[in-house]
């Protein structure tokens, strides 16, 4: 492979070891597929199933890093006092 600039890969270890020898400093990123299967399984109420997909969507799909960590901020902050009440 050449010309790669970004591995898209689900976190698994040993896919973790194989691209760090293979390709050494390439930045990686996790697949969008598996952090969003894994947040179903652990969302309480099925009437929230929904908005945590479209809010997990617009954080892996938002348009800068910045804008990207503001958004996952806020839906972190959200989930944590929907916890604690």
């Amino acid at each position: 492979m050449r010309g790669g600039t970004l591995i898209v890969s689900e976190a698994h270890e040993r896919l973790r070891s194989a691209r760090k020898v293979v390709f050494g400093g390439m930045p990686w990123q996790c697949c969008q597929f598996h952090p969003q299967q894994n947040s179903q399984v652990r969302v309480p109420r099925q009437e929230m199933k929904q908005s945590i997909t479209v809010e997990l969507k617009a954080v892996f799909n938002a348009p800068t890093e910045y804008e990207a960590k503001r958004l996952l901020s806020t839906f972190v902050e959200r989930l944590t006092r929907l916890h604690q009440s």
